[in-house]
């Protein structure tokens, strides 16, 4: 054995894995499928649907909530002040919140539905940096889009679904309301909906890119815990690295992050402005708006991921490729 690697400590990242905050206690009324809410859900809940598929891309959420087994249920107490969650295929949406609020929050956590059915990011392999980057990615989009349905439903009804004031509250509701506020031909979807969500929320919840950085710390975890068995003789080298090491080629990363400027859901069209930048261009443009770069957590977790990367690579037999990252 590698005298370096027969040395080496397996570090653990006590500030982020001693355990996560304790959720107050949350209560929540019966789940019920989204293809089933038209026919079997409460009144509430079918109004909410029936609205949102009113305009295409809520047309085209709702299809595909209900194509893949998604589920809805209501938040009756609880929730530590938030106004929805999303967690493996279930939405839940507090219930005591304006019908307009309950039906932006259906939308946008059912682009995360749509993310994580569409682009399965929990299944990609990606170091700590480009993950905190999907993490932070995830939420604009989901932002923009709701931003998007919420210009479409005004047009179509002449509602706006949030009124305006001087100290939004709600998440992304300041983008939301002034693109929807925009005359239709002066509407800029890529600076208004997808900039104005960059810049809103991050300026708005001041926890944001430290929140991003544990849950990607979080993700480091697993392979840190598979090298420590490969060390061990416990684990196959080669599925070990295949599974927590072996990241996405460039080309391939770059077609998947291009998917969140998808500005209409049913053609999966990339916006123009993003379509046209190259894959290091891509890359510099969103580590300016995740600060990714100066973010100290971050490039710790992808030191820590890259060395881990390293020691892989040399348990793998002598007569495999050795994989570049």
């Amino acid at each position: 054995m590698n005298k370096k690697l027969r040395t080496f400590a397996i570090p653990f990242l006590c500030s982020v894995f001693m355990g996560a905050a304790h959720a107050d206690d949350i209560q929540y009324s019966p789940e019920i499928s989204f293809a089933d809410i038209p026919t079997h859900g409460d009144a509430r809940a079918k109004a909410t649907i029936e609205a949102m598929r009113k305009t295409p891309d809520g047309e085209a959420l709702y299809q595909n909530a209900a194509r893949t087994g998604a589920k809805f249920r209501w938040i009756t107490e609880g929730g530590d002040g938030k106004s929805g969650l999303y967690d493996d295929g279930i939405l839940s949406v507090k219930s005591a919140q304006k019908n307009s609020a309950v039906l932006l929050v259906t939308v946008h956590e059912l682009v995360h539905h749509f993310q994580e059915t569409q682009l399965q990011l929990d299944k990609r392999v990606l170091s700590p940096i480009y993950r905190y980057n999907a993490l932070h990615l995830s939420e604009v989009d989901a932002c923009a889009k709701t931003a998007i349905f919420n210009a479409s439903y005004t047009d179509l009804t002449g509602q706006n679904l949030i009124e305006k004031q001087e100290s939004y509250v709600g998440y992304g509701d300041k983008t939301a309301y002034e693109y929807a506020a925009t005359p239709l031909h002066q509407r800029n979807v890529f600076k208004q909906a997808y900039e104005g969500c960059f810049a809103e929320i991050p300026a708005r919840y001041s926890d944001y890119f430290k929140r991003n950085a544990n849950i990607a710390g979080i993700y480091l975890r697993p392979s840190l815990v598979a090298t420590k068995e490969v060390l061990t003789g416990k684990a196959d080298p080669v599925k070990v690295y295949k599974q927590y090491f072996a990241t996405m080629p460039v080309p391939q990363r770059h077609a998947l992050f291009q998917q969140f400027f998808t500005t209409d859901i049913q053609s999966g069209k990339v916006h123009p402005s993003i379509a046209k930048m190259d894959a290091a261009s891509f890359d510099n443009w969103i580590m300016k708006r995740t600060e990714a770069r100066t973010n100290k957590d971050v490039q710790s977790y992808e030191q820590i991921f890259r060395k881990y990367q390293d020691i892989a690579k040399e348990y793998l037999p002598a007569k495999s490729p050795k994989p570049g990252a």
